[in-house]
């Protein structure tokens, strides 16, 4: 054998043999398969993949049939551009307002809730309104304090301190989008506000609340570990 020179086992024969083993589809799928689930594992682990996950969730839920979805239990109360129109002026005053949750409220419902600031009074009627207010346990109104700039929105005045808020602000990712709605959040302090959990509660969770309340079930609060 020449210097410098290596000899395949079996000749070219040999290498052919094996030159044709790895040309075989099954291996060849197998191994391109498993790089890819490992690509995409890392990838995923590492986060890069969960805006093109987020853009492709959004898109289907833009594609869903408008009216795929109904809920007989649930009714929603809508303030239009025609209803502004009519009224003559915005925001409503108190009395008006008074009128609508009034008429919601004959209909003993398990749970009503305002997803409508009204930090200020805007009278006429706000000493009904506040009356009103006081006097249903199963209402909930909104407030806002998870703002990016730090501008927050207190909610009512009778209604301060009690477990009758709930937030409605929305978390974006970061492609700014909402993906997912909160149904907790604590202070930047970590301090505890006005949850059974120690943390501020959803508009959406404190209407669940109060209709578990009226049909005792107890809120459980899961551990963060």
């Amino acid at each position: 054998m020449a210097p410098g020179l290596c000899a395949w086992p079996g000749g070219r024969s040999g290498m052919s043999a094996q030159l044709k083993r790895f040309r075989q589809p099954g291996p060849v799928s197998v191994a391109v398969a498993l790089a890819v689930f490992l690509a995409v594992s890392a990838l995923t682990e590492m986060g890069l993949l969960q805006p093109v996950e987020l853009a492709a969730y959004d898109t289907l839920l833009r594609l869903r049939p408008e009216q795929g979805w109904t809920e007989p239990r649930i009714t929603v109360v809508r303030v239009t551009d025609e209803d502004i129109r009519r009224i003559g002026h915005w925001p409503m005053h108190d009395d008006v307002l008074a009128d609508i949750l009034d008429a919601a409220f004959r209909g003993e419902p398990r749970a009503v809730g305002l997803d409508l600031y009204r930090d200020l009074l805007v009278p006429p009627g706000s000493e009904r309104l506040e009356a009103l207010l006081r006097a249903r346990p199963n209402f909930v109104a909104v407030e806002k304090f998870l703002a990016v700039d730090g501008s927050i929105v207190p909610p009512p005045p009778t209604l301060a301190g009690t477990e009758q808020i709930g937030f409605a602000d929305l978390v974006l990712d970061r492609g700014g989008s909402s993906g997912a709605a909160c149904c907790f959040s604590t202070t930047a302090s970590g301090s505890p506000t006005r949850s059974p959990c120690g943390s501020r509660c959803s508009i959406s969770r404190r209407r669940a609340s109060a209709r578990s309340r009226v049909k005792r079930i107890p809120p459980i609060c899961a551990s963060a570990a």
